[in-house]
């Protein structure tokens, strides 16, 4: 029987059916593993195998030749089946399956498909730029090194010592009752302590209005209780506008400096009195005194003996353009004077 015979379909016996062709249904579907791939080999090869048995068994009397052809055509069949096998394998492995999505390298990574992982590539790497940055009060001058791309930084001395604070300006701190000295450079604070009468008069003498002087005006008649003596007071407005009206709290003492309740005509038995300067239209820079203008606030006559000092504090300034001005040191003035001994 020449290979041509062999090649032709063999005829079928009555109520034989076709088997579907081993080159067909041992097909690996694209994509599969290696030992997927491997396993569909196998059983491509020994399902010619059985053909070829069942082709040669299935007649006796099939010559040999017949036979022959018959295993010939099963083992085409395998070695298609393996040339396929491979070949799938390697297009799957080579990525023809599948489309990469790239994520363009970073400092840190390198191309990378979002999809499946695979890389491409080696990072960038970072790309740094040096700038220096001075020394401060409290830190050592530094060298920063910040990347261009992605922003990544660090730093290293550059061999430049902190500087160190500059004593400049106390201030008054009335939360803490505390004076605070600041830095004159960078404005932190480097030094406090306790709260003391020097450092807040020494604060409110700075003030935009100010209470000069404090003081009694004998009225040089024995007869206290008609002819009155009066506290009497000397205040200057450092503002640029004209001052309507200002209060001033005020404390008095005896010869010896023990706090004494202030009694006045319409004030009796207070340890503080708020004494009110109405209508005082005191033009900017200019001052204002008891004594020149005759303006005083009158002591009753059976307390002039024991009131003999005084201590004031600004408490609030009304200008003729109707804005005002408190005193944010009024309140730490009342702790410190207020019932208290000089």
């Amino acid at each position: 029987m020449s290979d041509k015979d062999a090649d032709r379909e063999i005829p079928l016996e009555d109520g034989e059916e076709a088997e579907p062709s081993e080159s067909t249904e041992s097909m690996p579907e694209p994509g599969k593993s290696a030992a997927d791939s491997e396993e569909a080999v196998t059983d491509a090869v020994d399902a010619s195998v059985r053909r070829a048995e069942t082709v040669g068994s299935g007649d006796s009397a099939e010559s040999p030749e017949k036979r022959k052809a018959a295993s010939k055509k099963a083992v085409i069949c395998a070695a298609v089946v393996i040339v396929l096998v491979v070949a799938l394998g390697g297009a799957n492995a080579a990525g023809l399956f599948h489309q990469h999505t790239w994520k363009e390298a970073t400092c840190t990574t390198a191309k990378t498909c979002e999809e499946c992982g695979a890389t491409e590539g080696n990072p960038q790497g970072h790309d740094y730029e040096v700038t220096e940055k001075e020394a401060t009060c409290t830190l050592p001058g530094k060298k920063v090194y910040t990347c261009k791309r992605c922003g990544d930084s660090y730093s290293e001395d550059n061999g430049e010592p902190a500087k160190g604070h500059t004593p400049g300006e106390w201030r008054v701190d009335t939360a803490s009752m505390k004076s605070v000295q600041y830095c004159s450079t960078c404005g932190l604070p480097m030094a406090s302590e306790e709260l003391t009468r020097d450092a807040l008069e020494q604060a409110m003498s700075t003030q935009d209005f100010t209470l000069d002087d404090i003081y009694k005006v004998d009225s040089g008649s024995g007869y206290k209780y008609i002819y009155k003596d009066q506290i009497g007071l000397d205040v200057t407005n450092h503002t640029d506008k004209i001052v309507r009206s200002a209060d001033v709290l005020v404390c008095a003492y005896d010869g010896s400096g023990l706090p004494v309740s202030v009694d006045l005509s319409f004030y009796r038995g207070h340890d503080v009195v708020s004494l009110s300067l109405d209508d005082v239209n005191l033009a900017a820079g200019a001052s204002w005194s008891s004594r020149s203008s005759n303006w005083g606030w009158d002591i009753n006559g059976d307390s002039t003996d024991k009131m003999i000092q005084f201590r004031g504090c600004v408490s609030e300034v009304t200008f003729t353009d109707g804005t005002s001005w408190s005193n944010p040191y009024a309140t730490a003035w009342m702790s410190l004077y207020s019932g208290k001994s000089l």
